[in-house]
């Protein structure tokens, strides 16, 4: 392959999103269980409804992912009011147990950095923008990706053509001289190669591990791009 650019998804993609959000949403129902009586199945479970309600009603706009809303309807629903000082502090305890829990691929600093040395790369996300930015400080990527959009500053969600793109033209490349690495068959791979983008898609967090049927590639672990991206004397198993 002979590429300028490559261009990454980040949850599901760079590191294990379930486990982490686990953790969070254990933590925003301790605080909450302080207040009210709630079993955790309940809270989950309304969890879950106001999450499809918001993805609903808030298409290809970021603020569905933003859990400021989440907690806000969640009180709305559980004790008839939005009560805001504790629907801030849920949003702060989930996102500081997320945060606090990350960890990144086994090997994908060695990854990034061995293809930061070939290529420009940025990252391209489905979600509001500060959260996304702790992300990528966090997991310590600060220094691979100087371009990161989300979904919030481009104001439409993959697969929307244009979030590529504007990752593209600050980028300064074409899609066929860019790859794109991602886990959604759906947002990440239609949506970059209906764009003109070489796809590949990576199955390591996902529970089918068939692929995409129309991505270009398949990868099983991250360490599995060093073979497909790298010139032949410098791909290594990470």
């Amino acid at each position: 392959m002979s590429f300028k650019a490559v261009l990454f998804d980040l949850d599901d993609t760079l590191y294990a999103y379930a486990p982490c959000n686990g953790e969070g949403l254990r933590a925003a129902y301790n605080l909450l269980a302080h207040e009210f009586d709630i079993p955790f199945e309940q809270f989950l479970s309304v969890h879950e409804e106001v999450r499809q309600d918001l993805a609903k009603h808030l298409e290809q706009q970021a603020a569905r992912h933003n859990r400021i809303l989440f907690f806000k309807r969640i009180l709305e629903r559980q004790i008839g009011r939005a009560d805001p000082k504790l629907a801030v502090q849920l949003y702060q305890c989930y996102w500081n147990a997320f945060i606090e829990h990350m960890k990144p691929n086994a090997n994908v600093n060695q990854v990034l950095a061995a293809l930061s040395s070939f290529y420009q790369m940025a990252l391209v996300s489905n979600h509001t923008t500060i959260p996304q930015l702790k992300k990528v400080h966090r997991l310590g990527f600060d220094q691979f990706f100087p371009i990161v959009i989300t979904s919030e500053e481009a104001g439409v969600e993959k697969p929307d053509s244009r979030i590529f793109e504007m990752a593209l033209h600050q980028l300064k490349v074409s899609a066929k001289e860019a790859v794109f690495v991602g886990d959604s068959p759906d947002g990440d791979i239609a949506g970059a190669q209906a764009v003109g983008l070489t796809t590949i898609h990576t199955v390591e967090y996902l529970e089918s591990t068939s692929g995409a049927p129309c991505a270009d590639h398949t990868i099983h672990r991250l360490g599995d791009l060093l073979e497909l991206l790298l010139p032949a004397d410098r791909a290594r198993p990470a």
